[in-house]
């Protein structure tokens, strides 16, 4: 009986690390993954996650309360910065791109990440570099793109 109250302790103890615990983020991507024979220009941001390559599509980045403050936008041309009161002058905005005015993030457990209204399958945490690679159900498409997002947090 000892032993197994020592176990559910523990096991509490180590859940809870992970579970129901508010992230700050600083910053929210999302990217897609580089197929073989893709090129990539030299203005475009990339990033390694389980050696295969991402290219970065948006970029959003959240102050101290969690507002967005201005995101970056991908396009052939390279990335285009847009502040807060720019993405304000135009209707629908954050819509068209997925943006949100403001995030909310929380550890679910230990494979699960609420960002906002979305739940996201955790694909890998660094805890060093403070990011959290995740994937979310609405990355289901037709083209076969496949996303992965991650979020960095104070």
């Amino acid at each position: 009986m000892r032993n197994m109250i020592l176990l559910f302790v523990i096991s509490f103890m180590a859940n809870y690390n992970l579970s129901n615990k508010k992230i700050q983020v600083v910053e929210r991507t999302e990217a897609m993954l580089i197929n073989k024979g893709y090129v990539v220009l030299n203005s475009d941001s990339v990033f390694e996650f389980q050696n295969k390559k991402y290219l970065i599509k948006t970029r959003e980045f959240f102050d101290e309360n969690g507002e967005l403050n201005h995101a970056m936008l991908w396009s052939e041309m390279g990335y285009e910065d847009w502040p807060k009161k720019n993405m304000a002058k135009i209707k629908h905005f954050l819509d068209d791109y997925g943006f949100s005015h403001f995030i909310n993030a929380w550890l679910i457990d230990n494979q699960h990440i609420k960002i906002n209204s979305n739940t996201g399958l955790i694909r890998g945490i660094d805890e060093k570099r403070r990011i959290i690679y995740y994937n979310i159900d609405r990355d289901k498409n037709p083209n076969k793109i496949v996303y992965l997002h991650r979020i960095i947090y104070k």
